[in-house]
């Protein structure tokens, strides 16, 4: 009762502490330019497995960016209201970065820009706009990443063309208004038929964004599969969707290279194998769960599982023990991915999400070690490089 007590005495003391923030300077990257984006989400405190990974844990000095994910509905935005970081006064604590130099997005877990555009028309739209705004200036952020995903656009349905034009409009609001500002907008996108659909134009979207994150994570259904595979392989069942062949089409289609961030994610798939006896790639699996890397590290170094890190390097790490499969990425893939940002004239990298990574150094190979991994490579940190932690 003492210890709550106290807990709430210093959320307190700090909130009143730091009802402004005065920002300093905010480079767009490092000195060789490039951004390395930690986006840190709301989503831990509210885990069953509760880890105490508050904003004041996060190591600013391997951060050019931070996106902190609220699960904000636009709905609750534009009625100005808060369903779950309030009690935890993120919005002053996140923000607190900025006195440090680093730029702080805000983005909407539950927010769908597609979904918006679907439902109001331009006059409401603008009202977001200035609700957003408003409600950045007064919570201290100086970007928005903005979650979209058109589901209505997937194969076997009508193309809306106005609904396609709509989004790219909304996104000229918000770059509008936040260019005078000096604030940053961006997105993320995927080969996903939800996202750029065919006829969808990129290039325009990436006239009004700062960054785009690269996504081509891999949901395979009754099956194992990699995560986010780098490169194609001669087996793989899904041709058009690896990292390099979507960055690449990205690039065709006019998006220039240094508008493209390459994600590393502490987020797996776990797998219950249909038999134990198939524990290679795309065995026919009965369930998918969500695993991190925290989680999957302990247990595969722990419960003795056997792992598979692919020799040609175009893939991620997997393991299995008994019926269970995972798909993850250990720190020599994430080198790799970083070794790749460099060699593609990319943006930059993120991590996604630094609640995940191994900040609490449970696998013995040092605290946060997927996010290192990454900076050591962006930053061409000198000495010897970082080992795998499975």
């Amino acid at each position: 009762m003492i210890l709550n007590s106290l807990c709430a005495f210093a959320i307190f003391v700090f909130a009143q502490c730091h009802t402004t923030v005065t920002a300093a300077s905010t480079p767009e990257g490092d000195k060789n330019g490039l951004k390395i984006i930690c986006h840190y989400h709301l989503h831990t405190w509210y885990a069953p497995d509760f880890r105490d990974y508050s904003p004041e844990v996060i190591d600013h000095t391997q951060c050019t960016h931070i996106v902190y994910t609220d699960r904000v509905r636009y709905t609750d935005l534009a009625a100005n209201r808060t369903l779950h970081d309030g009690k935890k006064l993120f919005y002053s604590r996140v923000p607190v970065f900025r006195k440090k130099g680093i730029n702080v997005s805000i983005s909407f877990f539950k927010f769908n820009g597609y979904e918006l555009v679907r439902v109001y028309n331009a006059t409401a739209r603008a009202t977001f706009v200035e609700s957003l705004v408003d409600f950045m200036e007064r919570n201290h952020f100086n970007g928005f990443d903005l979650y979209w995903d058109c589901r209505s656009c997937s194969k076997g349905s009508s193309q809306d063309v106005h609904q396609d034009e709509n989004f790219i409009d909304l996104i000229r609001q918000l770059s509008e208004a936040f260019k005078p500002r000096g604030w940053l907008l961006s997105t993320f996108v995927s080969l996903s038929e939800h996202v750029v659909h065919p006829g969808f134009d990129v290039l325009k979207l990436s006239e009004f964004v700062d960054w785009m994150t690269v996504n081509n994570i891999i949901l395979s259904q009754n099956i194992t599969s990699h995560l986010a595979p780098l490169f194609l392989y001669s087996d793989d069942l899904h041709q058009e969707t690896s990292t390099n062949s979507t960055v690449n089409y990205l690039i065709e289609k006019g998006v220039p290279s240094q508008k493209l961030v390459l994600p590393v994610s502490s987020i797996g798939r776990m797998y219950q194998l249909t038999s134990a006896e198939e524990s290679g790639l795309y065995a026919p699996t009965d369930n998918r769960y969500t695993s991190h890397f925290y989680e999957t590290c302990k247990e595969v170094l722990n419960d003795n599982w056997t792992v598979v890190h692919d020799s040609d390097k175009r893939v991620g790490s997997y393991a299995y023990h008994s019926n269970r499969w995972v798909s993850y990425q250990d720190v020599e893939d994430v080198q790799r991915r970083g070794e790749f940002i460099v060699q593609n004239n990319l943006g930059g990298g993120s991590i996604m999400n630094l609640n995940y990574d191994d900040f609490e150094d449970k696998c013995k190979c040092g605290k946060n070690p997927l996010l290192k991994a990454l900076v050591q490579v962006l930053r061409n940190v000198a000495g010897p490089k970082m080992k795998n932690c499975t």
